[in-house]
């Protein structure tokens, strides 16, 4: 049986909000030690990973599903650019958190992190034309 998309996303809050209470030292990018946002890193992080659980393609349309959805479980829910705009800070414990939870396989030798952003190749009015890629 496959649990429910909002036990999933508790699942991963859980994990994310151990992880770092675990770590205090990746705390450290803040320019206050004191300086306690209301929506933690941790929501910050779950928001980042969750789009894989919802089915959706991006962040931008999880953030919508989870403000309509589940706003009770994020209520200081910032601004989407707001949220981007810190994840883009939390990069190195996101790094960290991908070595530390990877890291108990032996037999994996390295991981690698894809993007499925298309490339163009040629004009959109060409596309039905072209044979070459």
């Amino acid at each position: 049986m496959r649990a429910s998309g909002e036990h999933q996303m508790a699942e991963i809050y859980c994990f994310v909000d151990e992880f770092l209470k675990t770590h205090p030292g990746l705390a450290r990018w803040r320019r206050s030690p004191h300086a306690q946002p209301q929506f933690s890193d941790a929501a910050v992080l779950t928001l980042a990973l969750v789009p894989g659980v919802f089915e959706v393609a991006t962040r931008k349309q999880t953030y919508h599903l989870v403000a309509r959805n589940w706003r009770a479980a994020f209520p200081a829910l910032p601004v989407y650019h707001q949220g981007v705009t810190r994840l883009h800070q939390l990069l190195p414990q996101i790094g960290e958190l991908l070595a530390t939870t990877c890291r108990h396989r032996p037999n994996a030798a390295r991981l690698s992190v894809l993007d499925s952003k298309p490339i163009p190749l040629c004009q959109p009015i060409r596309h039905g034309r072209v044979r070459v890629l």
